[in-house]
């Protein structure tokens, strides 16, 4: 079977691990002086998602392919267009 060879004391370290973890203050995430950068991060995700770069990324080669450019020899760099 797996674990340990003496599981009363493995299940004392966790439950000891436990109230170490109850017993040290933490400081809420959503305190006054985090909101700005919470409000950033939530925004910038929002514009990302909103704006459709995902799309314009998955297309890219069909739209370049389209707007006349051909793809480098595959020896090179894949993001390498030429007219």
């Amino acid at each position: 079977m797996t674990g340990s060879r003496y599981p009363d004391i493995e299940l004392q370290e966790i439950v000891q691990s436990i109230d170490l973890e109850k017993s040290q203050a933490s400081e809420p995430v959503f305190a006054h002086k985090y909101r700005y950068p919470i409000f950033l991060a939530i925004t910038i995700g929002m514009f990302n998602q909103l704006s459709g770069i995902n799309a314009i990324l998955y297309y890219l080669n069909d739209i370049f392919s389209a707007a006349g450019f051909s793809k480098v020899p595959e020896n090179s760099r894949p993001s390498q267009w030429v007219a």
